[in-house]
């Protein structure tokens, strides 16, 4: 971001862009400033008259530069400030909310769950201006639902079994779902594996007791998995519990 410093006005834009997607409740996005930057920030001409635009990521990493016109310096600054804040979410991955009706391209494009086909207020509109200079509810739906938070420490222990994690902000509910392997052998004795994900519950809080009997030749290893419902949508908090042992 260094390479901003000729014009402070973009610099202090791009920290409170940063800033922005960074403390979206309920998404494992961190934007700091230091070096070797995954994402460049310079100055440079725009085509078309646009005031800025960014690479989309590529091969799991963000997109590498944002470049931005300084035909534009005498533009607020709020606006510098929505102006970046729209790029960095173009590197995040997001598209124009409003692609359909403005006739863009909707190749390699998709609707993230729990977000609807047009949202004025947002700020991945192809248009920024004071209808839609900051993220809107739905932008940061969106994030949450790409970029979900971890789920940390997640402890299971006993039997019944006993679930236990750390909180996660704005979460109102914890939907429990656990794995587990049956096998089965046929006449020759050939063996075979299948696998079950079933749903065992819910709670409000970050403790869960399950209980579970199993029939057959089934596995005594189990893992289970979270589902955090936000207010607007449910996001699944990434990682298995890992292998544990619950038979009695």
């Amino acid at each position: 971001m260094s390479q901003l410093a000729a014009e402070p006005g973009w610099q202090q834009a791009a920290r409170g862009a940063m800033v922005a997607w960074s403390h979206i409740i309920g998404v494992d996005i961190a934007m700091v400033e230091g070096g070797p930057a995954q994402i460049v920030m310079q100055f440079g001409p725009c085509p078309d008259g646009c005031v800025a635009y960014a690479s989309f990521p590529s091969g799991g990493s963000p997109g590498q530069s944002i470049t931005i016109d300084r035909a534009y310096d005498s533009q607020s600054d709020a606006m510098k400030q929505a102006f970046v804040t729209h790029e960095l979410g173009h590197t995040l991955g997001l598209r124009h909310t409003d692609l359909v009706p403005n006739n863009e391209s909707t190749s390699g494009a998709f609707r993230v769950g729990y977000t609807p086909d047009y949202d004025p207020a947002s700020i991945m509109n192809h248009a920024v201006g004071a209808g839609n200079s900051i993220l809107s509810p739905r932008d940061s739906t969106a994030a949450r639902r790409l970029y979900p938070v971890t789920l940390q420490n997640v402890q299971v222990t006993g039997y019944p079994t006993a679930l236990a994690w750390d909180p996660v902000p704005g979460v109102v509910r914890y939907d429990i779902y656990y794995r587990y392997f049956e096998y089965t052998y046929d006449q020759d004795g050939t063996p075979s594996t299948q696998e079950n994900i079933l749903s065992v519950g819910s709670t409000t809080g970050t403790t869960f007791y399950h209980g579970e009997s199993y029939t057959g030749n089934a596995s005594c290893d189990t893992e289970y998995y979270v589902i955090g419902v936000f207010p607007d949508g449910p996001v699944t908090i990434k990682g298995w519990s890992g292998p544990v042992a619950v038979c009695p």
